[in-house]
C-alpha cells in the first residue's frame, strides 16, 4: 500500500508522478492528499503538477534528443559535404564551359578566316572572268 501523495519523496513506484493513489490505504486521510486543488503544506496545485505530467509526456526523452541531436549534427555535415560536391560540380561545369567557349571563338575565328578567303576568290573570280572576255573578243 502506498500512502504518500504526488511529489513527495517516497514516490509510488508502478505510479506516474502526477496520478493520484487509488490504492492509498485507510491510514491516509483525504485531507493529507490535495484538498481544495492543494497540496497541504505544499505551493502547487493538482492542476499544475497534471500540466507538468502532460508536458512531460509531450517532450521527448534526453535519449530522443541526443539521437535526434547526433542525426541532426549527421543530416548537417552529409549536407555540407552534397554542398561541396555541388560547388565542385559547378565549377567543373564552368570550367568545361569555358573552355568549349574558347575552342567555339577559335572556330568562328576560323570560319571568318575561310569567309574572308572566299570573298578574296569570288573577286578574283570576277576579274579573271572580266579577262578572259576581253581577251575572247
Amino acid at each position: 500500500m502506498h500512502t504518500d501523495y504526488p511529489g513527495s519523496d517516497a514516490e509510488c513506484r508502478s505510479c506516474p508522478k502526477w496520478s493520484v493513489h487509488s490504492h492509498r490505504g485507510s491510514a491516509a486521510q483525504p485531507e493529507a492528499g490535495l484538498t481544495a486543488g492543494k497540496r497541504s503544506g505544499g505551493g502547487r496545485s493538482f492542476s499544475h503538477l497534471a500540466s507538468v505530467a502532460v508536458l512531460r509526456s509531450s517532450e521527448p526523452s534526453s535519449k530522443e534528443q541526443q539521437a535526434a541531436q547526433v542525426e541532426a549534427g549527421a543530416c548537417h555535415v552529409e549536407a555540407q559535404v552534397l554542398f561541396r560536391e555541388a560547388v565542385e560540380l559547378v565549377r567543373f561545369e564552368c570550367r568545361a564551359l569555358e573552355c568549349k567557349a574558347a575552342e567555339l571563338e577559335e572556330e568562328l575565328k576560323g570560319l571568318s578566316k575561310l569567309w574572308a578567303d572566299n570573298q578574296h576568290l569570288k573577286e578574283e573570280n570576277v576579274a579573271l572572268i572580266c579577262i578572259i572576255s576581253k581577251l575572247s573578243k
